[in-house]
């Protein structure tokens, strides 16, 4: 089993350090984090050892990420040192990196999020320039044993001393010189280039920058029509002066080709997306005429149907009032209010369905007590849901969450009439509320005759209807739009049913904070 990763982090917020420690240890569960919150106890940590790596805030009480990364240089120079602060100006950046730090994160709750992989990153870099300086300095010995090795290279090969002249080469570096290749001055890729299209100048020539800066130097150089990838590897003697160089050339020509037939490739690929995206945009334009047509239609039949309802409406507080009138009249009269309240309801969903797709809807967020909230909503709901079958179990210590209100309440209505419509008549109704880490659920829990495990992930489609529950009143979009509404505050919604038992249907909103509920 991989051991955690050890992880020194230096904070005087216990809230950041919460925040670091949860992201670090029960998200990714790779690191094993050690606080401290003042520099006696830094140091005294730091002490120990036995760290990976050290996260220091920039801003601390008594002491700054400069003087933490000052520390940890001089106990042990290999102990990677990375900033996590709020303070994100360029120039904290760059003086932080100046001293040694190997990162600078802003504390966002992005780039907290990232946290682990930055760190990884972080070790992995230190990890390859580990390796990258071992398999150097095995190079270098390579090159000063194994002259007698290298005409069994592939590749054109050449050993050039200080000024640049070649001491050693293997058969392919000869026969690729050719006449050009006798005697042992001057370096192979200078005078291989006499027989080609390019003329390198002394101070374009790759030895002479390899000279300079200590370090490889690579290009891409095209000799007689034929393509080669030069690699100049400077030895260094133990003053670390320049004593000469490994000089490769590789025949890449193949590979070029094979590179530009990739372009050509890359360009098709890149007309097809364009088609594409001309066919993307034309299918959005028609997706929003749609759209247009379902607002207009839901607009142009509300309001005839407001004077239906009206009337209606006026008629049943007449008949109510006058003696003569006939039961059956009274009951005409109610089954068209009804009629007409579920044809609005049905337009209304019609409309918000659109607008949400199109993301007119505006969500107007807040920090909101969702225990409160449903207590509240349940209290004005009567008319709507019967609320005496609905049993209520909401937690003590939900905290707050950042929600709209009116969406809330909406989700609720949908959720709620679906269970009274799709459940026996004076059947219980559940309605839970409880909190799980840093997420809020609300469940709401019937006991009809269930949903089949198919249907279920196509339950939040638009204009769906499970099948069977056609005779029922319904487009098809209150749980449609429950889902829009939930996405919007960055939830997730999801169902659960056991065939003749029953049906659970729940949404989750993220938690800002934990406060007492005020729940009842």
């Amino acid at each position: 089993m991989t051991p955690p990763i050890r992880v020194l982090y230096v904070d005087d917020s216990r809230f950041d350090r919460e925040l670091v420690r949860d992201v670090l240890e029960r998200e990714h569960g790779g690191f094993a984090v050690v606080e401290a919150q003042a520099r006696e106890e830094f140091e005294a940590r730091l002490g120990e050892g036995g760290f990976d790596l050290v996260l220091s805030d920039f801003n601390i009480l008594g002491f700054d990420g400069l003087e933490v990364i000052d520390a940890v240089r001089a106990r042990d120079p290999h102990l990677p040192v990375a900033i996590v602060t709020g303070t994100g100006s360029e120039e904290v950046a760059a003086e932080a990196l100046k001293r040694g730090a190997e990162d600078y994160v802003i504390k966002t709750a992005q780039q907290i999020r990232r946290l682990p992989s930055t760190i990884l990153g972080i070790l992995e870099k230190r990890r390859l320039s580990a390796e990258r300086e071992q398999a150097e300095r095995e190079l270098l010995a390579a090159a000063r044993r194994w002259q007698i090795t290298f005409d069994a290279v592939q590749e054109a090969v050449a050993v050039l001393d200080a000024e640049g002249n070649v001491v050693l080469r293997n058969r392919a570096m000869a026969e690729l010189l050719g006449k050009a290749g006798s005697g042992t001055v001057g370096c192979p890729c200078c005078r291989a280039a006499g027989g080609g299209r390019r003329q390198v100048s002394v101070e374009d020539c790759t030895v002479q920058r390899a000279r300079e800066t200590h370090c490889r130097e690579s290009e891409v150089v095209e000799l007689a029509g034929r393509w080669f990838s030069v690699v100049v590897d400077p030895i260094l003697d133990e003053c670390g002066g320049f004593a000469g160089a490994v000089h490769t050339m590789a025949d890449i020509t193949v590979r070029r080709q094979a590179e530009a037939e990739r372009e050509q490739l890359l360009a098709e690929i890149g007309e097809a997306n364009e088609r594409l995206m001309q066919a993307n945009f034309a299918s959005e334009q028609i997706r929003e005429h749609q759209q247009d047509l379902l607002r207009a239609v839901s607009h142009d039949l509300r309001t005839p149907l407001t004077v239906i309802l009206g009337h209606a409406q006026l008629l049943q507080r007449t008949l109510s009032t006058t003696k003569q009138s006939s039961p059956q009249a009274a009951a005409s009269t109610a089954a068209i209010v009804a009629g007409a309240l579920r044809m609005n309801a049905m337009l209304a969903d019609l409309s918000d369905s659109a607008s949400l797709e199109s993301g007119q809807m505006r969500i107007v967020k807040q920090p909101l007590d969702l225990g409160a909230l449903v207590w509240e909503f349940l209290g004005r709901a009567g008319r709507a849901i019967p609320v005496e079958r609905i049993q209520v179990e909401v937690s003590a210590d939900l905290g707050l969450i950042d929600a709209d209100p009116n969406a809330v309440e909406r989700i609720l209505t949908n959720l709620l009439t679906n269970a009274v419509k799709y459940s026996p008549p004076e059947s219980p109704i559940g309605l839970r509320v409880v909190r799980a880490d840093h997420q809020v659920t609300v469940s709401v829990i019937d006991h009809g005759s269930g949903i089949a495990a198919e249907e279920l992930p196509r339950l939040f489609q638009r204009f769906y209807r499970v099948k069977g529950t056609t005779s029922i009143d319904g487009l098809g979009l209150g749980l449609y739009i429950s889902r829009l509404l939930v996405e919007a505050h960055d939830g997730r919604i999801w169902a659960e049913s056991d065939m003749g038992k029953g049906s659970r249907f729940s949404f989750s909103l993220p938690a800002i904070t934990r406060t007492p509920n005020r729940s009842r």
